[in-house]
């Protein structure tokens, strides 16, 4: 009795297994086991992130940008199989100005979702931006705004991946301290310098740093002007600076104010010695495409570009090679600073950071990974490092390892020629040659 039982069991226990094994579409080959990532279909749905930029009015230029070098960014993560087998998805919000910024936080939160939001170029739209995300409990992740009243309110979940305020004016005071001082051969106490800035929130804080620190360090401060940086017209400002005939002159402008200025400046004869720019207006392309040679000898306060190799990881420069091949082929020219700042964050959160959040879609989880982050110096394709100073610190979210340098415009094109570490180039044209000797 038992073996007939048998004889029927055991092709009708064959007949199941085929059927099964049709019924999973792989019969030659076991059901997948893997409780890896990309193990189950939903986990393939694309991770939503917002990016708030502004697309358009006054700031479209660098923010168009910069939204662009975050979103090649996303893309050469996608190409490498995206975050942890998702691929990432940005969605995309245009803040003309301040009021559309906290609109459209409001709105990527609510409406969208979103756990995470990536932004925005300027400070006056971080500012705004910021304290919607916080309220919400939502993660705010800046790229490239330089004010450091961002990390200066006691917020939990606002990072800043960039340079601020504080470090891009230290850099332009060691740099006079360090580099320009001993080539003018004039002595600290004797160098007369000169402030001006445009009075939104990016000008007026990094002017701020400046003169404290050049007044610590005993710079002889002559004269600290602001300005519209929507002004047509800045020549009382060239006649003020000529009156009292600065060594140095250090601006915070963006570029059509600081293409307006420098034009001015010719006309009127203004002849300092030596002239820095910080970052914005003075690190675009469009300076010199407007100046020609007139822009030769400038010095800009900047994220680190085309750093030396060596100052990099290797992973690092063949991420530069193909990031600065990949802007290339879009923009037909190197990235300036922004794009560096832009890429070298969104790059080192897709890759570095959220593949070790226990959950992307949660911003507890998210925020607990980037303060776990410790990336050194010299991982990412600018120098930077990673490293989020935690809640208890004044400064809570900013990254102690990023940095500003020094680059120089020389033919026409931007050059890094400090620290030594990072230089490509010498410094050149110190003092700077006057207007009638500069197109030479």
């Amino acid at each position: 009795m038992f073996q007939r039982k048998r004889k029927v069991f055991w092709p009708i226990l064959l007949l199941a297994i085929v059927f099964a094994a049709g019924c999973s579409g792989s019969p030659s080959a076991p059901a997948d086991q893997s409780t890896g990532p990309s193990s189950s279909p939903e986990k393939k749905d694309p991770i939503k992130i917002g990016a708030i930029f502004p697309l358009s009015g006054s700031l479209a230029l660098l923010g168009t940008e910069s939204f662009e070098a975050a979103d090649l960014a996303r893309k050469i993560v996608n190409e490498q199989g995206g975050v942890n087998g998702r691929p990432v998805e940005f969605i995309k919000a245009d803040a003309p100005d301040a009021t559309a910024a906290a609109n459209e936080a409001n709105r990527l939160i609510s409406k969208e979702g979103v756990k995470l939001i990536i932004g925005t170029y300027a400070s006056g739209l971080a500012l705004a931006a910021a304290p919607v995300a916080e309220r919400n409990g939502v993660v705010y992740y800046e790229l490239i705004a330089s004010s450091d009243k961002l990390n200066q309110q006691g917020f939990r979940y606002v990072f800043r991946v960039n340079d601020n305020s504080t470090k891009l004016g230290t850099a332009a005071v060691d740099f006079v301290e360090e580099a320009l001082a001993p080539r003018l051969q004039i002595e600290l106490e004797k160098l007369k310098l000169a402030v001006i800035f445009e009075d939104g929130a990016f000008g007026t804080a990094a002017a701020e740093i400046v003169k404290s620190r050049a007044l610590q360090s005993g710079i002889n401060l002559v004269a600290y002007e602001n300005y519209k940086a929507t002004s047509v017209d800045l020549s009382s400002l060239v006649l003020k600076l000529k009156e009292v005939n600065p060594d140095v002159i250090i601006a915070a402008s963006y570029v059509n104010d600081a293409v307006l200025f420098q034009k001015q400046a010719k006309q009127y004869d203004l002849n300092p010695k030596a002239f820095i720019g910080i970052t914005a207006g003075y690190g675009l392309p469009d300076l010199a495409e407007n100046l020609g040679k007139d822009a030769n000898g400038i010095f800009v306060v900047e994220a680190p570009a085309m750093v030396n190799p060596e100052a990099l990881t290797e992973e690092a420069r063949k991420l530069d090679e193909e990031f600065r091949k990949r802007w290339q082929e879009m923009k037909g020219r190197d990235p300036a600073g922004h794009a560096y700042r832009a890429f070298s964050g969104t790059y080192a959160l897709l890759t570095q950071i959220l593949p070790n959040a226990a959950s992307v879609e949660d911003s507890e989880a998210i925020r607990e990974a980037l303060l776990k982050a410790d990336i050194p110096e010299g991982s990412l394709p600018n120098g930077w490092g990673i490293k989020f100073l935690p809640e208890i610190d004044p400064n809570a979210g900013l990254n102690e390892r990023s940095f500003a340098a020094i680059q120089q415009w020389q033919d026409e094109k931007l050059v890094m020629v400090w620290p030594e570490k990072l230089a490509t180039a010498e410094i050149k044209d110190v003092p700077l040659p006057p207007w009638k000797d500069r197109n030479k």
